[in-house]
């Protein structure tokens, strides 16, 4: 029983230091954060990624907007089964994550709307991720006088709290969807891409995104978003609503979020400025242009042997200002808060940036690029930032 108890205690320790029960940054605007949530369905979409031919697309919503009352009950982080749903997605034990409900976030729900108009960020997350998991960056944006319409994807997140019931991801359908992607094709374009003249790579492009089968989920995506501004624009004389100023409206995404907001702004004119996280570009992008000002912020790689669609699809599309930037030590996973769930990268898909600096990076260049966008304010963006050792200008 003793050698048991000192395993007991080593194991504790161990995942202490490896699990640790972290502190979000106090946010740095004149705002606290407060939160609703609420859900939509779309009574002209039919539900798609079920098997039910009578199931309306339905959509959660998690909504953080500025007030200025003061924080006495701080939501715990991923609350709600939410931490237990994300483990299970990544066949993870949800026991590894059960030290978040230690973890309070800067954020209560249902406080006052502070005075006056707001500017509206669109928020589409990851795969398999929910609009939680970026409360750092949230936090601070919605400090500086923002909303942030965080919009659940139904069955392509790890779980969305609906109506009537919740919904997690429809294995059926990923299934079916990854049996159909004939990869030997996939990277044979590749490689010919590559190797092309110039003036070949854009019908070779143009094949590669027309064989990918996750098309049609970046089309489900961008439906959604433009579905949530449908929605807001209904309700904008309603005492919540009215005070989200829907003439400056920002979409910013993750990963295939940030695919599905790039390939949404070339088509709903509604959206003033883009913000792709490190989303590599799939749907028909490619085949249309964009003239919103777009910004891509892109995890640190090598890009000579690293593919990514997107270097060469905006450089063809975008009709506006492109700012491309590369965030020196950082992996896909830290434009989320998975930088300060663990110190084992690896199993995190995050690089070894301090995850309180790339969330200050991060939040600076986003705040900048939707003041210069969405506030008319003259802003170089090089200017600001090029001096910066851990930033590098694309293009």
């Amino acid at each position: 029983v003793r050698y048991f108890s000192v395993l007991l205690i080593l194991i504790g320790t161990a995942l202490a230091f490896l699990l640790p029960v972290f502190k979000f940054p106090i946010p740095t605007g004149d705002f606290s954060v407060s939160k609703k949530t609420m859900n939509l369905v779309d009574k002209n979409r039919l539900e798609t990624i079920t098997n039910d031919t009578t199931d309306n697309r339905a959509i959660g919503l998690s909504i953080w907007y500025p007030s200025n009352e003061g924080l006495e009950k701080r939501e715990t982080y991923l609350s709600n089964g939410l931490s237990a749903a994300f483990a299970e997605s990544k066949g993870v034990p949800a026991f590894a994550f059960s030290h978040f409900s230690k973890i309070k976030t800067n954020t209560e729900k249902d406080l006052a709307f502070a005075n006056g108009r707001f500017p509206v960020i669109i928020l589409s997350h990851g795969y398999i991720w929910n609009a939680e998991l970026y409360n750092a960056m949230i936090e601070e944006i919605v400090s500086q006088g923002y909303v942030i319409v965080g919009i659940q994807h139904s069955y392509e997140a790890p779980l969305v709290q609906l109506k009537d019931r919740k919904v997690k991801p429809e294995l059926a359908y990923f299934q079916k969807v990854n049996a159909n992607f004939d990869f030997d094709k996939f990277n044979s374009l590749q490689q010919k891409f590559q190797l092309a003249a110039d003036s070949s790579k854009l019908s070779i492009m143009q094949k590669m995104m027309h064989s990918l089968p996750y098309n049609e989920s970046v089309e489900r995506w961008q439906n959604d978003i433009s579905f949530v501004i449908d929605e807001l624009e209904k309700r904008k004389n309603d005492d919540f609503f009215k005070q989200l100023d829907l003439d400056k409206i920002a979409a910013l995404g993750h990963s295939f979020g940030g695919s599905a907001v790039a390939q949404t702004c070339a088509y709903d004119t509604r959206i003033k400025a883009g913000i792709n996280m490190d989303g590599a570009q799939w749907g028909n992008l490619i085949d249309t242009t964009f003239n919103v000002p777009f910004m891509a912020l892109y995890a640190d790689r090598d890009y000579d042997s690293f593919f990514t669609p997107n270097f060469f699809t905006y450089s063809q599309v975008a009709k506006n200002e492109l700012v491309s930037v590369i965030i020196k030590n950082s992996g896909h996973a830290n434009f989320g808060d998975l930088g300060y769930w663990t110190l084992l990268h690896q199993f995190t898909e995050t690089g070894t940036i301090n995850p309180n600096r790339m969330n200050e990076l991060t939040t600076d260049l986003i705040l900048d690029f939707l003041e210069k966008h969405l506030d008319k304010k003259e802003i170089d963006m090089k200017k600001r930032f090029g001096d910066l050792e851990e930033l590098e200008f694309v293009n």
